[in-house]
């Protein structure tokens, strides 16, 4: 009885292997063919799934998660889908996806940074501090950008966003100070 359990669990196990796979090839093919909804649809299906992968997988599943994402201009997605495959990668020691990811993250951050200094500065504040917000979630070592949506949410006068920032803040320590050469 034992050895039937045993066989029929890891059959189940390599019947969810090789599902995860193929939708993780399904959403591939449909970023390459940019149709993102489609990829993303792939995707999400794969999601449960994707816990018991090995690193390899895992990695290949958070590349195009993040591709999937960004096409779809959910941005806030793909650089947490961008992020976790950086930390696997810097995990496991193996960096196949991360000179690709890297140029892309920083583009995301780039674009976001200048939407949100342009709204800022055409007195656009609530849509300023979104900007910047997101931001800092696409690139949290700086929190330089989670003061400017602390202070936008301020003048935006949403002042429970911005009392939540500025607790974030002193959670992490922020002091505002900086050497200057």
């Amino acid at each position: 009885m034992k050895k039937q359990l045993l066989a029929l669990s890891l059959g189940f196990m390599s019947i969810a292997s090789f599902a995860q796979k193929n939708e993780i090839k399904a959403a591939e093919k449909a970023v390459k063919k940019q149709n993102f909804s489609a990829a993303v649809t792939a995707i999400n299906s794969a999601e449960s799934l994707i816990g018991n992968a090995d690193a390899k997988t895992k990695a290949k599943f958070y590349f195009v998660k993040g591709q999937a994402f960004e096409g779809t201009n959910d941005l806030k997605s793909a650089a947490k889908a961008y992020n976790n495959l950086l930390d696997l990668e810097k995990k496991t020691g193996k960096k196949k996806y991360t000179d690709k990811v890297t140029p892309l993250l920083g583009n995301l951050i780039r674009n976001v940074s200048k939407k949100a200094v342009g709204q800022y500065n055409s007195k656009d504040y609530k849509g300023a501090t979104e900007s910047f917000y997101l931001t800092y979630a696409l690139s949290p070592k700086d929190t330089s950008y989670l003061f400017n949506a602390a202070i936008s949410a301020s003048i935006a006068k949403d002042f429970d966003k911005a009392l939540e920032y500025y607790n974030s803040l002193r959670t992490i320590g922020y002091t505002g100070i900086t050497k200057t050469y």
